[in-house]
């Protein structure tokens, strides 16, 4: 009967403890961090104003096509851009986009498990979110519009001209995935809106009163096709818009 090696146990020993230890050394190496905040320029974040349009077509474009999976992932995609809005909204406007991206990530786990039988249910979730962007930008436009300090400075003039056009581009985006076209009258109101807009990120910007007249052309007609009523004022109003306010 062969007898053991006791040289050979030492090694097979001190293998497996070297062994362990190196993944034990790994595991410790390679643990998952917790996550980090990045802070991210309103201005950078301006140029991706059509993302989460992009994403919803593709998810619509796969749906149709029965590619699930993948209409999955678009609307996971759609709901990080609106995260990326959420972090810098206002309480109102944080409201709202916090229900469009529990909508759309409960949508993306359905559709997956091939719960959901028409386009529509996608299309209707769609303009919702749009109109929850929509209604943040509004806000946003309006509480810089609403400082002095921001028509003495040009980059925040710039940017209330981007958060006007945004409101303005997801407005007309939620209503066309809602009813497939707009009015004749909607539609002039919102590109002369858009125009105001263009003027300020230009810098070449025209008096309080106007830009906040045609922030309101937005809130009002957000207001009416939604039936939600969005609070755009900021709590406390510029010295000199004392008399009564465009906006709740």
């Amino acid at each position: 009967m062969p007898t053991e090696n006791p040289i050979s146990q030492q090694v097979f020993l001190a293998i497996t403890m070297a062994l362990g230890a190196s993944t034990a050394f790994a595991q410790e190496e390679f643990k998952p961090l917790k996550p980090a905040k990045i802070e991210i320029d309103e201005d950078i974040l301006a140029f991706f104003i059509d993302k989460p349009c992009h994403h919803f077509e593709a998810a619509r474009d796969s749906f149709v096509r029965g590619k699930v999976k993948q209409t999955a992932e678009h609307l996971r995609h759609a709901v990080a851009y609106l995260r990326l809005e959420a972090a810098r909204a206002t309480p109102n406007g944080k409201t709202a986009l916090e229900t469009s991206i529990a909508e759309l990530n409960r949508l993306a786990d359905v559709v997956e498990k091939k719960q959901v039988k028409s386009v529509r249910t996608l299309e209707q979730a769609f303009a919702r979110a749009h109109y929850a962007l929509s209604g943040h930008h509004c806000i946003k436009s309006n509480h810089r519009c609403c400082q002095v300090a921001t028509f003495q400075d040009k980059q925040e003039i710039a940017r209330t001209g981007q958060d006007l056009k945004a409101a303005t581009f997801h407005f007309r985006k939620g209503a066309e995935w809602e009813y497939g076209k707009l009015d004749e009258e909607t539609l002039k109101l919102l590109e002369k809106t858009k125009i105001s807009a263009n003027q300020l990120i230009q810098k070449k910007h025209g008096t309080r009163r106007e830009v906040r007249k045609n922030i309101h052309v937005i809130h009002d007609k957000l207001e009416k096709v939604t039936g939600l009523k969005f609070n755009i004022a900021p709590s406390k109003i510029a010295e000199d818009d004392a008399g009564p306010s465009l906006f709740k």
